[in-house]
């Protein structure tokens, strides 16, 4: 068994209850640093979270999350 951190995790998805669905999923296994629900939101929240992973949807309002994808690239 491997003594690493949990992968930090942020969810970038504008429907609240699918958020907190995921959220119950992934935790304890994972580590969910933060939720955001607007693609304009997402490179702050990068930035500041620093997460090892971004689930991020592909039709989030205010920056859609293929372009969302790209700028993190």
């Amino acid at each position: 068994m491997s003594n690493a951190a949990p992968p930090r995790i942020l969810i970038a998805d504008d429907h609240p209850v699918l958020c907190e669905g995921l959220r119950s999923v992934l935790e304890p296994g994972h580590s969910v640093v933060g939720v955001v629900h607007d693609g304009r939101e997402v490179r702050a929240a990068v930035r500041e979270l620093r997460p090892d992973l971004v689930l991020l949807e592909v039709s989030l309002p205010g920056k859609n999350g293929i372009e969302v994808a790209r700028e993190l690239r």
